[in-house]
């Protein structure tokens, strides 16, 4: 979205105003820590002149990129240190991506799952 933007020389004032959002919206949409709504899609897609595919294409390169659930071997598993370790592991390649609400997702699942551990470990 930023680089198709940055592209057609829009600035964010600009591209907001033509979506009819305030300029900080804009910019939390671009960084990924504000989800777009349908109707914006299909403004913004008018906007920058490009399809909807054209704007999925970057979303499916990183969906991609990003582990999946069954990545994450809960501690039961395997031993604390090597399941923190992947995880950390996960966490450093997606906040490569720059998508770090993600990063959030994955490790309250992992907190999730740390805690049902304990709780098994401590009824036991």
């Amino acid at each position: 979205m930023r680089d198709r933007r940055e592209a057609l020389a829009m600035t964010e004032n600009e591209l907001a105003a033509v979506l009819c959002i305030p300029t900080e919206a804009l910019q939390r949409q671009e960084t990924g820590e504000l989800h777009i709504t349908l109707a914006q899609l299909r403004d913004l897609t008018h906007a920058l002149g490009v399809s909807l595919g054209y704007l999925f294409k970057g979303a499916i390169a990183e969906i991609e990129r990003v582990p999946c659930r069954s990545e994450l071997v809960p501690p039961t598993e395997q031993s604390d240190a090597v399941f923190l370790l992947s995880f950390v592991t996960i966490l450093y390649r997606m906040a490569g991506t720059g998508k770090l609400a993600r990063a959030e997702y994955y490790l309250d699942l992992a907190c999730q799952e740390l805690q049902r551990s304990i709780a098994k470990r401590e009824s036991a």
